[in-house]
């Protein structure tokens, strides 16, 4: 699907969903909210308030810029929690693009190396 074809919050909520292979439900669980309210931001029936926006971008690992439309860069910082520890990586380069496969691959080989990135160069 084209990016700027994501014109409201609901259809990036859904591509994002769709694409972490995430069910509505599990992000209502991870949020606390209930299935119905996630269907409504889908629909464009309601829409999050600030803290809610937040979680969601946590939880799908986004930009809140990506979900309100103010970039089409959805995958530019990941973060993971590894060992007790938040692990943050920014790509300055806004066009890569990873699946979540090779965010999680990344993340792995960071670890094995004790997240010394010049053993991976």
């Amino acid at each position: 699907m084209n990016i700027k074809e994501l014109d409201t919050f609901g259809k990036r909520i859904e591509f994002l969903l769709d694409s972490k292979e995430l069910q509505k439900q599990e992000l209502a669980d991870a949020i606390n909210l209930s299935p119905t309210t996630i269907s409504n931001y889908l629909s464009g029936k309601r829409s999050p308030d600030l803290d809610t926006l937040k979680k969601i971008a946590d939880f799908l690992n986004v930009n809140a810029d990506f979900l309100l439309m103010r970039s089409d860069d959805y995958q530019t910082h990941f973060s993971r929690n590894i060992n007790g520890k938040l692990v943050e990586i920014d790509f300055e380069d806004e066009t890569i693009h990873l699946t979540e496969k090779e965010i999680n691959d990344l993340f792995k080989k960071l670890e094995a190396v004790g997240f010394d990135i010049k053993k991976l160069l």
